[in-house]
């Protein structure tokens, strides 16, 4: 849905809400050093209707990669405020799975300033009640080797490069005895250095080099395809320990059902 922004701040602003207003919104900005966009997506929910709740960081398809010993506040918002609810979480993978597994009875997961194990890698359920009913949502974390600063990727030709182009991603680490590559699904492997056609639809896409030493650790480094401007992409090693935050222009806003 195309709408003219009368705001210079870039702020949407609606007068009234209507069934017609439901869709996806697109806010774009450039300036001399990169051009960027965010989509939202409007939905109308009802005043009197079971909760409406998501679970961020948002994630592709469920899953969210966290780095060994890090920290990561894992909420369960109320999309709906003007109705109050109770929220839990429970563990309920299929190892540790009881009726009554509530570890948390909050809207976050994980007590403040939690250094995440691998023994935190699980399906956790947000349960929420209010008056008119239940929902849930489901989150699964995969607790990773914390990726170090020894690696090495090489872009070619270059980390800029205009839309439908191929580049070449050389991964190296040292003391490693098989280095491999892949996206969101890590059991499907390429070879490195690995040649890759980048399109439109690559933005925001995730190729990730995996490096295994001989003692058997594998350590995980990023690169995720941004947009540089209206015709060029640019792909972004990561320099933090994890990208946690996945897929973000995917994110969804809610908004309450204002219609009488």
């Amino acid at each position: 849905m195309s709408v003219s922004n009368q705001h210079s701040n870039g702020i949407l602003e609606f007068d009234s809400i209507s069934e017609s207003d439901i869709g996806e919104y697109v806010c774009r900005g450039q300036n001399r050093v990169a051009f960027e966009e965010e989509i939202i997506t409007l939905e109308l929910i009802e005043r009197n209707s079971p909760p409406s709740i998501v679970i961020t960081p948002r994630s592709v398809d469920g899953n969210l990669q966290i780095a060994l010993h890090s920290t990561q506040m894992i909420e369960c918002l109320n999309q709906n405020p003007t109705t109050a609810l109770d929220m839990s979480w429970s563990r309920t993978d299929s190892v540790h799975f009881q009726d009554d597994s509530v570890i948390s009875k909050s809207h976050t997961l994980f007590p403040l300033n939690t250094p995440l194990e691998y023994e935190h890698s699980g399906t956790y359920t947000c349960h929420a009640t209010n008056e008119y009913g239940s929902t849930s949502e489901s989150i699964t974390l995969e607790v990773v080797p914390p990726i170090v600063d020894d690696f090495t990727i090489d872009i070619e030709p270059n980390n800029v490069f205009p839309i439908d182009s191929v580049i070449n991603l050389n991964c190296q680490y040292p003391e490693s005895n098989e280095i491999w590559w892949s996206t969101i699904n890590h059991r499907r492997k390429y070879d490195n250095p690995y040649l890759v056609n980048v399109r439109v639809e690559d933005i925001n896409r995730r190729f990730i080099c995996h490096a295994k030493t001989t003692d058997g650790k594998v350590f995980r480094k990023m690169i995720r395809i941004e947009r540089f401007s209206e015709s060029e992409l640019i792909a972004k090693v990561s320099i933090n320990e994890m990208e946690r935050s996945l897929r973000h222009n995917q994110r969804k806003s809610t908004i309450d059902d204002r219609l009488s």
